[in-house]
């Protein structure tokens, strides 16, 4: 079996990218012309881009550093991915060209998956800084942060309603991993 990206076709599965290496964690910028990745293809994990056809694949990020999970803002501008290049794992953004890299998250624990507000302008994202996994908010410059979910069930993938007005999260109660809803 090869690694790659797939296009669903009139019923059938097509494959847009093969790989022999790992290649995960795609996210279509809104026009849909490109969609960025996370690869391992240069024996590290890096951030590409590729047209939405297969071609024309652009590495992004060039870290010793592992750069993974992407996520293309709502106006096609920016990209924000998690890094361990501080020494934990922090929540980075730049420019979709890759250019203007900069730290929005530096914590000493964990920061995990972020996602955008639909209008671009808050970051949810999950984080330990507080002993257990909960979900955060920030603006998109990384300064106002606060917590939205409580400590005791955890949470984690959050993701924005398409208004914005609320967040849906992964959180564990009694332990079970059910979906929550809170307002954003």
């Amino acid at each position: 079996d090869q690694a790659g990206i797939f296009r669903w076709e009139e019923g059938a599965t097509g494959r847009v990218m093969a790989a022999p290496y790992r290649t995960s964690g795609p996210s279509w910028a809104r026009d849909g012309r490109r969609i960025a990745v996370m690869s391992d293809r240069d024996d590290n994990w890096e951030i590409y881009t590729i047209a939405a056809n297969g071609t024309d694949p652009r590495r992004v990020t060039d870290n010793p550093a592992s750069d993974t999970w992407p996520v293309w803002s709502p106006d096609g501008e920016k990209i924000l991915f998690l890094s361990d290049r501080g020494g934990q794992e922090d929540i980075y953004v730049m420019k979709a060209d890759g250019t203007e890299v900069k730290a929005l998250t530096n914590d000493r624990t964990w920061d995990g998956r972020a996602a955008w507000s639909p209008d671009g302008s808050r970051i949810a994202w999950a984080s330990q800084r507080e002993g257990t996994s909960a979900v955060y908010v920030m603006d998109a410059e990384g300064k106002g942060s606060r917590r939205i979910t409580p400590l005791a069930f955890g949470g984690e993938d959050p993701t924005w309603s398409p208004d914005g007005l609320r967040i849906c999260f992964v959180g564990t109660e009694g332990g079970l991993r059910e979906l929550h809803i809170v307002d954003a």
